[in-house]
């Protein structure tokens, strides 16, 4: 039977036809590898043998399709209309080793270019000749020129990166600043669940608080198409909110509306205005999405209105600024004590205080774990519970692989959240699987271009996969944004050491030393010093380091990382020990840390990477 079906395929596409495939789908999948085959081929100019292969994984991400419809349910088959593509010989398959994928390898497909019935299609396809069609024993769908399909997402995306510019507070009382800060922000995190847009974070958004510069600036910094901005004027109950939504690119209002609303309202509202952006851009909005949007978290204006206030600190961090949200979401709790959203942020603030150091990490983590627990059995659906909950798997339980996980799935409920982009991120670079790690690096810094904690983190990623042309320019912005960071000097040292320039690297490190930059500082210094050959500065910052280990200081990972610039193999060994025994969470980057590079063939040292869990 397929032999003859395959024969019916030849005659129709060689008489300039079509081919029949048994559903939808199978036909689907199948014009979209044609599609990538042309691409890699004519536009990147790859080779035939090289162009048009896409894993599963791409092909449900850039189709929106169900997962369940690309893979199959066990292991090592294929899914229905994928395997009837490679049956019958349109579609091939392969595996690409030394990929981090399951087993380390990863599953691609590409069209059969061999097989004569496709190789035909394709080279009419090519040439121009675009009229043929795709179609199944039920819906019948149409090829897409190549030009018309570039086209068509050139104007797709045209409107499809968006920020919401923080709302202008026209209140009576100056002490609702808060409210317009906190819409801002819900329209954010609401704009931020549908999955087509690439929403803007309010830690780069903030930045043009009260700022005198013109919208065409702002979207130029920021490279929008697309801009919401507004007003919010509240009056005890009544709120009169009005929004516009500018077509930066061609100076268009797309859209605009006033709203005079009850306050009970804001979340419906914030929906509303969601939907109005949605359909004046053409994007759709899926089923799951539309059900989160609006949703009312609580039913106590009161306790929301402490959410607001508590999360009006956020861009800042600091211990004090964590302090504060972490005081307005208890009292939001107070109030009431189902309300998953201040469980979900105060489980965050304490993930984020450990991770930071700001205070002892055995205190805060188990706190941040019960609290994101807590979070998910109320509502299962908030992403930042589950980067809370990623974070302290990671960091304090060393379960990477649950940690993950958790990064994944609150990236399948918000797309465009930069915590978990950067926490999956770190977690890929620190197991050396740069490949996976870049596309989410690049994803945050696309959503938030001017944070200097985004900025920063990128670059230490680059630095640790070996580009440091790119690390160097990152911090460099972030020097630019703010141009006492310490973190910015003391790494832009590192990388000048495995440069070469130890003059410039020391010069650096000296300066985050001044700005206050802690311990790590101390063992970059001590790194600059070894490369330079200056042996008694490398002693004395050993001295010190033991000195603050007498006094209790978490020093483990720097005494072992001066060590080894002393070539004392056995003592860096020691203390890495003490560092696993202690749970020092600088451990976790040893496995990409430079400093180690000189160890990192030591079969001692692969054992201790490995008892670690990398």
């Amino acid at each position: 039977m397929i032999e003859k079906a395959e024969e019916n395929e030849k005659s129709r596409a060689s008489s300039g036809g079509s081919f029949e495939f048994r559903t939808a789908n199978a036909a689907t999948i199948f014009d979209y590898l044609t599609n990538a085959f042309m691409q890699d081929y004519m536009t990147k100019s790859l080779a035939r043998s090289d162009s048009g292969w896409r894993s599963l994984g791409d092909v449900a991400k850039d189709l929106h399709m169900s997962t369940s419809v690309v893979y199959a349910k066990k292991r090592n088959q294929l899914s229905p209309p994928v395997g009837e593509l490679v049956e019958r010989g349109f579609v091939e398959k392969r595996f690409f080793h030394r990929e981090r994928g399951r087993g380390g390898e990863v599953m691609r497909f590409r069209l059969a270019c061999e097989n004569e019935v496709v190789k035909e299609f394709v080279e009419n396809r090519i040439r121009g000749n675009s009229n043929q069609m795709l179609h199944s024993s039920k819906p019948r769908i149409e090829t897409i020129d190549s030009d018309k399909l570039v086209k068509a997402k050139e104007r797709k995306l045209d409107k499809l990166r968006i920020a919401v510019l923080p709302f202008a507070n026209i209140s009576p009382d100056p002490k609702d600043e808060y409210f317009a800060d906190g819409l801002t922000d819900e329209l954010i995190s609401t704009f931020s669940k549908i999955s087509q847009l690439k929403v803007i974070s309010r830690t780069s958004v903030m930045r043009y608080k009260q700022t005198v510069k013109s919208l065409s600036e702002i979207a130029s910094e920021l490279n929008l198409n697309a801009a919401l901005e507004g007003s919010v004027r509240k009056m005890g109950d009544e709120l009169r909110i009005t929004a516009q939504l500018i077509d930066v690119q061609n100076d268009e209002q797309l859209w605009s509306d006033d709203y005079d609303r009850k306050f009970e309202n804001v979340f419906s509202l914030q929906k509303e205005i969601a939907l109005k952006v949605a359909d004046s851009l053409k994007v759709s909005i899926l089923d799951k999405e539309m059900g989160e949007m609006g949703k009312r978290p609580t039913l106590n204006l009161d306790a929301y209105v402490l959410y607001v206030k508590g999360r009006s600190f956020k861009h800042i961090q600091s211990l004090d600024s964590f302090t504060k949200t972490i005081e307005y979401c208890k009292l939001a709790i107070d109030m009431d004590p189902n309300y998953a959203q201040a469980y979900a942020e105060l489980a965050l603030n304490y993930a984020l205080m450990g991770y930071y150091e700001l205070l002892p990490s055995n205190e805060v983590f188990p706190r941040a774990t019960e609290l994101a627990q807590k979070a998910i059995q109320l509502d299962n659906t908030i992403a930042e519970s589950h980067v809370a909950l990623g974070l302290t798997l990671y960091m304090h339980m060393w379960k990477f692989k649950e940690a993950e996980k958790e990064y994944r799935l609150a990236l399948d409920l918000n797309p465009n959240l930069v915590d978990a982009h950067l926490f999956l991120s770190f977690a890929l670079s620190e197991a050396k699987r740069f490949n996976e790690a870049r596309p989410e690096i690049k994803r945050a810094l696309e959503l938030d271009p001017l944070s200097e904690w985004t900025c920063s983190f990128a670059a230490a990623m680059y630095f640790a996969d070996g580009q440091y042309a790119n690390a160097i320019e990152l911090f460099k912005d972030v020097l630019e944004l703010v141009p006492n960071s310490a973190l910015a000097h003391d790494m832009l040292g590192c990388i000048y050491v495995e440069k070469g320039m130890y003059k410039e690297a020391i010069s650096e490190i000296r300066k985050s030393r001044e700005l206050g930059r802690g311990i790590d500082s101390l063992s970059d210094l001590a790194h600059a010093y070894a490369k330079m050959g200056m042996i008694d500065e490398v002693r004395n910052i050993l001295d010190d380091l033991l000195r603050r280990s007498e006094r209790g200081e978490r020093v483990e990972v720097a005494v072992a990382s001066t060590h080894l610039n002393l070539g004392d193999f056995d003592d860096a060994l020691e203390w890495l020990e003490k560092a696993y025994k202690s749970r020092n969470g600088r451990i976790l980057s040893v496995n990409s840390d430079h400093s180690f590079d000189d160890i990192r063939g030591d079969p001692r040292f692969q054992a201790f990477l490995k008892k670690i869990g990398f």
